[in-house]
């Protein structure tokens, strides 16, 4: 069930939010070896998913809650969550929505509906 949009956007403020693409750039440019979604196998295929979600017409890509472990050889960073911004597009809408369904759905859990809300969240189990 869709949250409303303030529990999307305390998400989004923490400090340990990052627009995605951002993240992955940010952490390759500063060495770290692996930056993941969830339990994926690699930073490539993380990525691949976040460009699948702008491809889909995602406004914005939010990685939130990440987690750092400079502790593990060249340093890793991942998440299990992501808040998508949806656009006002209705097309661009339905294709996001189709997108997080079908991420959701690969995790276990129920697609969304388009209710008019503003952000969907996407857990990786």
């Amino acid at each position: 069930m869709p949250r409303d949009d303030k529990w999307y956007e305390s998400l989004i403020s923490i400090p340990t939010s990052k627009e995605a693409r951002q993240w992955f750039q940010t952490c390759r440019k500063s060495g770290i070896a692996m930056v993941t979604l969830g339990k994926m196998d690699s930073t490539e295929e993380s990525l691949a998913l976040v460009e699948e979600g702008y491809a889909a017409g995602a406004a914005r890509v939010t990685a939130v809650e990440v987690e750092d472990y400079p502790d593990i050889p060249g340093g890793m960073q991942t998440t299990s969550r992501l808040v998508v911004t949806l656009p006002d597009n209705p097309a661009q809408r339905a294709k996001t929505l189709s997108w997080t369904g079908k991420v959701a759905e690969e995790q276990g859990f129920d697609p969304e509906t388009d209710i008019g809300q503003r952000y969907v969240f996407i857990f990786f189990d």
